[in-house]
């Protein structure tokens, strides 16, 4: 920053006469020669660069470090899902889920502060999707397979995966997708979507993270039903 003393010297330098004007920056008053036309651009640049670097906010980057899957590569891979769930009895009171397709399709449990730990899904699953829930204790992993939508349970404690038998949902069918209420103990509830190809159209069926889900049934028209 340029002090009246700098500017003193300058005067004197390049013969200045004595009037001036005041500019207000970064909260101190400057004496600009009035003048001298190029000794003003001069200083105003000074003060515009200056001031954008007073007022400039640092780029920062990322906090975060990438998750690298352990049992890798996973090559071919063209969908993916992911779930989290709170989880009182985990290193830091949260879990994640992860499944994808491709030549190796799984799924992974993250636990921070504790690992990744992995289950394979039958070969030539695709399209996967994922939830986890009722404190990090049980999940479901739907997929498709030869035209058909299976789903597997799967239950999850400190640094261990039981990933149960698959389960065929409907035939003739594809694209699922699943959810259900994130972070909410007592509510067990999941719904499965899909597109059932024998009739072009999107159908859902619900159960709970335990299995148990029901028949097809027709997404509703619009309006209430």
């Amino acid at each position: 920053m340029l002090d009246r003393s700098t500017l003193v010297q300058l005067s004197a330098k390049l013969r200045l006469d004595d009037r001036f004007i005041s500019c207000f920056s970064c909260g101190k008053i400057l004496e600009l020669p009035l003048n001298n036309l190029n000794m003003k651009k001069k200083i105003y640049s000074l003060l515009m660069l200056t001031g954008y670097l007073a007022h400039a906010q640092p780029i920062n980057p990322a906090s975060t470090i990438d998750l690298i899957m352990p049992g890798g590569s996973y090559r071919n891979v063209a969908n993916t899902g992911a779930g989290i769930s709170q989880c009182s009895f985990c290193a830091q009171s949260v879990v994640h889920a992860y499944t994808w397709d491709g030549d190796n399709p799984s799924i992974a449990i993250y636990e921070p502060g504790n690992g990744t730990f992995l289950q394979a899904l039958p070969t030539g699953a695709t399209d996967p999707d994922i939830v986890i829930g009722n404190d990090g204790n049980n999940g479901v992993v739907v997929y498709e397979l030869n035209g058909d939508v299976e789903y597997s349970t799967f239950t999850y404690s400190p640094g261990a995966i039981g990933l149960n038998a698959p389960i065929t949902l409907v035939n003739n069918a594809g694209h699922p997708n699943i959810d259900s209420p994130s972070n909410c103990a007592e509510d067990l509830t999941a719904v499965v979507v899909y597109e059932r190809y024998t009739i072009n159209d999107i159908e859902y069926s619900t159960g709970t993270l335990m299995g148990s889900f029901g028949g097809s049934s027709s997404i509703p028209s619009l309006g209430r039903t």
